[in-house]
């Protein structure tokens, strides 16, 4: 490789690697995060759709597909520290096991999370 070759790489890789932080510094939230969970968050409730297909039809499967759908539109995809979202699926997890969701686990859910479910 000829030295002016490697010096004109040398630059062109420069300015990509500013441009690249400069991006993920500054605009990360409105161009890439907000746009990745417009697409996240639909495939994922869809997930949770059909993987709850074994439990009894009822209006507290309703409730609760509601409030994990709430819940994932609060949730922040870029803090992977936080404990309450593994504790959240866990505890849904333990609530479809037995196939049946009952009103009580409903509460014990919107009062542990927060979840407001006004829609």
């Amino acid at each position: 490789m000829r030295k002016g070759c490697f010096v004109k790489s040398i630059v062109i890789l420069t300015i990509f690697v500013a441009a690249v932080t400069y991006i993920v510094q500054n605009h990360f939230e409105e161009w890439i995060a907000k746009p990745g969970k417009k697409i996240l968050v639909p495939y994922i409730e869809n997930r949770f759709v059909n993987e709850f297909e074994f439990v009894l039809d009822s209006p507290e499967k309703d409730s609760l597909l509601s409030f994990i759908s709430s819940y994932l539109q609060k949730m922040d995809f870029t803090d992977n520290k936080d404990s309450t979202k593994k504790e959240f699926f866990s505890r849904i997890n333990l609530i479809v096991a037995d196939s049946i969701v009952t009103e009580s686990e409903i509460e014990e859910i919107k009062n542990i999370f927060g979840i407001d479910n006004e829609k």
